[in-house]
């Protein structure tokens, strides 16, 4: 009987007691082996999308990076769709609009691009007026038809008769404004011979947190500059600066001033927006003569000269190829950097100013 008991184990044949301990460790070592096998597979699979993450990686951030890059450049236009509604409403009135900023802050850029424009407004006169400091103006009418001065700022209107009619009067206001500034040059009847504007054009700092460091894109004028954490600022789009061909003969300089101002910052988030109308100040609406204008930006030193290479570049391309002598549109007023303000070349024909300027109010 014993050898109809034979068990095979293992491909030997065993009696007894030692046949049934030796097939049970058999069966032992094929469960251990088994679960060792299982979990060698899990650790290989493991390590396998372990290094498959840490190769995608970069890549995922890059998207992640690039997708509330657009984001932000998304907020950006919608914004200033905005403003160009609001700007055109009546004062007191506006637009509400609701802004996901998901990884994205909203902050003030308070008065950060300066601009200057002048002009004659007469044809019989030509007026120099000069700033000397905040207060300080020194004015000379070359026909010696100015016989007064007004300056107008929020603060309230100032005038001053001239103290000679022949070379320079110097005059000091005392109700400056680091906001804005209107002067105007008269004539005895109290007609405005040359007007000079000055404004301090706020905007909004778009900021976004990015893998390699914070994003910024600031909307101020209608123009539009970008920064990198690991770059420079670039200006993406300029203010723009619209000549026309009139069509009773002529040309007309539309300059925008849009004045945006954020009330506080507005956080990451979904935020409903009030964009309200401040109202509007024409500062020019007519023929004009010897027009200068001058702009800067203090968000940073080398934005105002890539928006003087933007303005001047039609003129710079016509300098380069000899072809300046039909050429009409924005010019340097003095040096060709223009950093000494720009005018506009009209080949003989008459110049039409239209400067707005319009306030906007942004709070939550």
């Amino acid at each position: 009987m014993l050898m109809h008991n034979r068990l095979i184990c293992t491909g030997n044949f065993v009696r007894g007691d030692r046949e049934q301990s030796f097939c049970q460790i058999s069966r032992d070592e094929r469960a251990v082996s088994e679960i060792l096998g299982t979990i060698m597979l899990l650790a290989m699979i493991m390590t396998i999308m372990g290094g498959v993450w840490i190769f995608l990686q970069p890549y995922m951030n890059d998207f992640e990076d690039n997708t509330n890059w657009s984001a932000a450049h998304g907020i950006a236009d919608r914004f200033e769709d905005r403003i160009e509604v609001a700007a055109i409403a009546p004062e007191g009135s506006g637009i509400r609009h609701n802004f996901a900023l998901q990884s994205a802050s909203i902050l003030p850029l308070r008065q950060v691009e300066s601009w200057q424009i002048q002009a004659d407004v007469t044809s019989f006169e030509t007026v120099e007026l000069e700033r000397l400091s905040t207060t300080e103006f020194v004015v000379e009418a070359r026909n010696e038809t100015a016989r007064s001065i007004r300056f107008t700022t929020p603060i309230g209107v100032e005038e001053f008769n001239f103290t000679t009619i022949f070379g320079k009067n110097t005059f000091e206001t005392t109700i400056e404004s680091d906001h804005w500034m209107i002067v105007d040059v008269l004539d005895s009847d109290g007609l405005i011979l040359h007007r000079w504007i000055s404004w301090e054009i706020s905007g909004i700092d778009i900021r976004t947190n990015l893998e390699q460091g914070e994003h910024r894109l600031a909307l101020v004028n209608g123009g539009k500059a970008e920064v990198f954490s690991d770059n420079i600022w670039e200006v993406t789009y300029p203010t723009d600066l619209v000549i026309d061909q009139m069509a009773e003969g002529g040309l007309r300089l539309s300059v925008p001033l849009n004045d945006v101002i954020l009330e506080k910052g507005l956080s990451s988030g979904s935020r409903s927006v009030d964009i309200v109308s401040g109202g509007q100040i024409v500062a020019f609406d007519q023929e004009v003569w010897n027009v200068k204008f001058e702009m800067k930006n203090s968000i940073n030193e080398i934005i105002t000269p890539q928006y003087h290479e933007s303005w001047l570049s039609d003129y710079t391309l016509n300098r380069a190829s000899g072809t300046l002598a039909g050429f009409q549109g924005i010019a340097p007023f003095e040096r060709a950097s223009g950093i000494d303000g720009f005018t506009v070349e009209t080949n003989g024909e008459s110049l039409f100013l239209d400067v707005s300027i319009q306030t906007l109010e942004v709070g939550d």
